[in-house]
Order: C-alpha cells, then structure tokens, then sequence
C-alpha cells in the first residue's frame, strides 16, 4: 500500500541512521537495530542527504531530483517513497513531540538565548521564536559586507540583554517604558548561521526557504539575520506557502522593485534591489506595504498593483490608523532593512540615504505592529560590522529594535489569546 504522504509532509532520517563504506568502496546504510547495511542506489543515496534536516517531501523530491540532474521528478520521488516504507525516514511531527533530553544549555545566541539545532527547536513545542543568521551578500548591488551582519548582531545583542531562564519558562525583561515584564514566557532558541555560499541564490536560498517553511508550519515565530535584502525572497516564499493570502509589512529606504521586463529567472537576476518583485508576483502574497522609501530614481518606479508605498517618514505619526486599514484576518511578515533608519543612527549599510526615520519613531511602529496584527515572522537586513570591531553603537540600536519588535508582536498574541 502506497505511504500516505502529501507534498507539504514534513520528513526526516529516523534516528540511528548512518552511512559507511562497503568493502567496495560504496556507500552503504545502516539503521542502529535492524539487518544487514543497504547499499543505496544514486537516487536513494541523494535522498538520504536531502532529508538530514526536516523538510517537505515536495521540498525533498525537488532537492532529489536536482542531485541526480533528473529531468522529471519520478525517479527522485520512488526513491524518496521506498526510503519512506523502508523505514528509513520517517514523517517529523513537532507538535506534541516529547522533549529532547536535558542538557546544559549554550548561551551563546542571540540576547543570550540558547543555541540548539532546528531538530531541536522543532521537537520542543515550548520554543516560540527561533533566530538564524543569513551571512550572505551575494546580491548586492552596492557595497558588500552584510555577510558579517548576523555575527555583529548577535555580539551586539548580547551586550544589550541577557536572556534567563528558569524552570524551563524565561524571565523576560522589565520595560521601563511600559511599566511592566515583557517577553515573559516566551522561549528564545538560535539555530546558528547558515553555511556560506558562493553561488549566488544557490544553495543557502533553498536551505533558507526549507528551514523557514518548517519553522513555520510547526508553529514557531523565525527571525532570520542577514545579510543582504535578497534573502528576504526564499523567507516570503515559504512564510506564503504556510500561509496563503500574506501580507508583507517592508521597512525600507528603497522600494527594492526592479523593471517588470527585467524579472526572468530569480535565480540569476534575483539581487537585494529587485526581490520585492518576485514577492509581488507570488499568488499566495496578498498586499505589500511599504514604509520609509525615498531613494531617488531616474523615472516612476513600476508598481504592481498589490504594492503600496509610504514615504519618508510621513506615515510615523498615523501608523496605527494605516494599521487599523489593513485587514485584521491576514497573517502578516515583517522584513526589517536596517536603512529606513536615518543614516546619523545608522550607517553602518551599503546604501544610506538621509530623512529616514529616527530610533523613537520605528520602535512605536514596531510595537503597535503586535498589537494591531498578526504577525508570524520577521527578518533583519542590510546591517554591516563597523571598522572598529568592538564598536557596538549602530548594532546594539537594531537589537533594540529586534527587541521591542518581538516584544509588541508577542504581548499582542498574548491579549488575542485572552
């Protein structure tokens, strides 16, 4: 009897699953416990290490079928099916998966938090936001360095709070401004950085669109750390495959729309200037509103229809009433650029440009976003290291962004759970 699986299962390797060499110099597979080692075709071999990490099957058969250079997904699909009944994956279930075992807890990550791999953030229903680092700037068109930004941002953010906590519940942090605890509760997790990539929206895009989309279908809050603003695209992607209908909040100086007849193939013409293009075309993306533009260009920017666009900083002073036009019902993503901000806070970016908004004015945007609307996830772009490799100024101001971001967005979750 076929498995029954659907292209949006999420599998993995069963544990005690190992390759080894044959006495012919072959790799073979063994599984802790059962009978004598499998020798692996090509196809099979392949879908041993597409599934080292949870993933879709669709997600899979297409990782598959690229390692094969197959040109139809049948093969690649029998493999990954008769490794399925084999007992070799087996379908990953976060949602009331017990616990891993205790260990001692590296607090090495983002505001402290622990660092764990995603099996582990996934398998653990009490982790809520789970943060990676996107070390990449292949696409940009400027200035490069952003691959330095998650590393300077997570030091930066260990400088500005420590992370607790205690009996398996954190502590949270008390909020002067607010008069009261903020982020009590709330379970932080880092997975770490993505490995480098040399090819240009190769390899760390579609390990940043499997990451993402298993986060979010377990239910877990991502904020990913670039990078340059390309890696927003595979993060969108699969924040509007787990759910249809999303609306994009973007924080940025430039609209990042390139020309509708230069678009093709996003893996070759895809870069941080143009992405939001490809996001717009995307069916399962709703609306895409747009705050802090003012770049300046030689003509009228193309804008497709879903796109709506706020200059400046004129829209500060009545972000709560655009909030209250938007649709309540709609699951909304939050991708941050560093350089909305005006450049006497930050110019640590490959594209400042003045009249952007001030630290006081994003952070009442970011904290009325969680109140008003669902949130899901969010990322974090554009952010270079400074000169002087201990000057923590401009990072320790966007994690105090990242900060009040993540406090808005869940104390509004906890009022709409009330």
């Amino acid at each position: 009897m076929p498995h029954p699986v659907v292209k949006d299962t999420v599998l993995c390797l069963r544990d005690g699953v190992s390759l080894s060499l044959g006495p012919d110099g072959t790799d073979v597979l063994e599984v802790r416990g059962g009978d004598a080692p499998l020798r692996l075709t090509p196809e099979q071999l392949a879908a041993v290490e597409a599934f080292a990490l949870p993933r879709t099957l669709e997600s899979g058969v297409r990782a598959v079928a690229r390692r094969i250079r197959a040109e139809g997904p049948a093969d690649a699909l029998a493999a990954v099916v008769h490794l399925l009944e084999s007992g070799v994956l087996r379908t990953f279930v976060a949602a009331g998966a017990p616990p891993p075992p205790p260990r001692k807890l590296n607090r090495a990550g983002f505001f402290g938090s622990p660092t764990a791999t995603l099996h582990e953030a996934l398998s653990d229903s009490s982790v809520a936001a789970v943060f990676a680092g996107a070390p990449y700037d292949l696409g940009v068109t400027g200035r490069s360095g952003t691959r330095g930004g998650p590393s300077y941002l997570r030091t930066c953010s260990r400088v500005a709070f420590d992370y607790e906590e205690r009996n398996g519940s954190a502590l949270g942090w008390w909020h002067p401004g607010r008069g009261s605890r903020v982020l009590a509760g709330t379970i932080f997790r880092d997975i770490g950085d993505f490995s480098a990539d040399t090819t240009r929206n190769g390899v760390m895009f579609d390990r940043l669109y499997e990451t993402a989309l298993s986060l979010f279908q377990s239910g877990r809050f991502p904020v990913v750390v670039g990078g340059d603003h390309s890696i927003s695209l595979p993060l969108i992607t699969a924040a509007a495959k787990s759910h249809p209908g999303l609306g994009i909040l973007q924080f940025d100086a430039h609209g990042d729309i390139g020309a509708s007849e230069d678009m093709g193939n996003w893996r070759t013409n895809c870069s941080h200037g143009n992405f939001i293009s490809w996001v717009a075309s995307n069916p399962d993306v709703a609306s895409i509103h747009q705050f802090g533009i003012r770049h300046l260009l030689p003509e009228r920017p193309f804008a497709p229809a879903k796109v709506k666009t706020f200059t400046g900083r004129t829209f500060a002073a009545s972000f709560e009433q655009i909030l209250d036009e938007l649709p309540a019902d709609r699951p909304y993503y939050v991708t941050f650029d560093v350089d909305c901000l005006d450049p006497s806070l930050i110019s640590q970016t490959g594209t400042p440009i003045p009249g952007g908004l001030s630290y006081e004015e994003l952070s009442r945007c970011f904290t009325a976003l969680g109140a008003k609307r669902r949130i899901i996830g969010a990322d974090v772009t554009e952010l270079t290291p400074p000169t002087i490799p201990t000057d923590y100024r401009e990072g320790t101001l966007v994690a105090y962004l990242v900060f009040e971001l993540l406090a808005g967005i869940f104390a509004g979750r906890g009022k709409r759970a009330g």
